[in-house]
């Protein structure tokens, strides 16, 4: 019969959750983030062999084991689902960013062709020179004022279309960044929550192990959770998903936006007051 006495002496529910953590190194390509995974597992293997000198710590830190093999399974499914959405709306703004750069070509090749009408008309003339053109026939001069319209026509389709499309590629830009931060922000919210169920899990098997739950357990979970995850959630400023659906953000104060409130709340021409409730993220923003 379980002591009520006992608690665990060899993992407490709270490092379980910090290893889970550790081991989702593995997930990366990084060399540095596969160090963690190699130590954790050299951890997990002394547990084991401690473990069996026990029969209590034996039975608890089978099941523990357990539970954070299948939590760290949800999170590398989590994990691959974020790097999926990565990379298809990486391909959804790499297709828009062609339609951009056709248009880009378009204007260069629409003012090129609109430049080149004067020497075209003026060729076609029969060789008209500039001295005759301004000089001699009113047929010439209308000639070079209509090839000189052309020209100026053709400047303008050029800077317009360019800068328009140039402008286009730069809020694309923005915009790819910026869901690439709310993958992330979905990612870590769905990790922390499968890591509170885990401390939840390890409690109970630590209740049936031991006859009683782990001391303070609540409280210290959210305590170390918070310290696990908060500290590389993004840093946008609270109105940024407000602002991006109504157009205020642009190319300059983006990098103001991606450092968060205090350097918003100094700099930026748009900030509001603190919003009573967090502002719900774009579905999209204006191109």
């Amino acid at each position: 019969m379980a002591d009520e006495q006992r608690r665990t002496a060899l993992l407490s529910p709270l490092t379980a959750a910090r290893m889970v953590w550790a081991m989702t190194g593995s997930f990366s390509k990084d060399p540095q983030s596969k160090r963690s995974p190699a130590l954790t597992g050299s951890a997990v293997e002394d547990l084991r062999s401690r473990a069996e000198q026990d029969a209590l710590e034996r039975a608890y830190i089978g099941g523990a084991l357990a539970a954070m093999d299948a939590c760290l399974r949800n999170l590398d499914i989590i994990h691959k689902k974020r790097n999926r959405d990565f990379r298809e709306n990486e391909q959804l703004r790499d297709a828009y960013f062609e339609t951009v750069k056709d248009n880009l070509d378009f204007g260069n090749r629409a003012g090129d062709f609109l430049k080149s009408l004067p020497a075209v008309a003026i060729g076609g003339a029969g060789g008209l020179t500039l001295t005759q053109a301004l000089g001699m026939t009113e047929s010439g001069l209308w000639l070079w004022v209509f090839g000189l319209a052309l020209a100026a026509a053709g400047y303008l389709v050029n800077l317009v279309v360019v800068r328009v499309m140039r402008r286009r590629k730069q809020m694309i830009t923005i915009l790819l960044d910026y869901e690439k931060g709310l993958y992330y922000e979905r990612y870590l919210n769905r990790a922390a929550m499968l890591m509170t169920t885990l401390v939840a899990d390890l409690d109970l098997i630590h209740a049936e192990v031991f006859g009683a739950g782990y001391p303070r357990i609540s409280e210290q979970a959210e305590l170390v959770l918070r310290s696990i995850i908060d500290g590389i959630r993004t840093e946008y400023c609270p109105w940024v998903h407000r602002h991006i659906r109504s157009g205020k953000v642009d190319p300059k104060l983006w990098p103001v936006c991606e450092a968060g409130d205090a350097a918003a709340r100094r700099i930026c021409p748009h900030w509001e007051e603190q919003p009573a409730t967090p502002d719900e993220p774009a579905r999209g923003g204006r191109v």
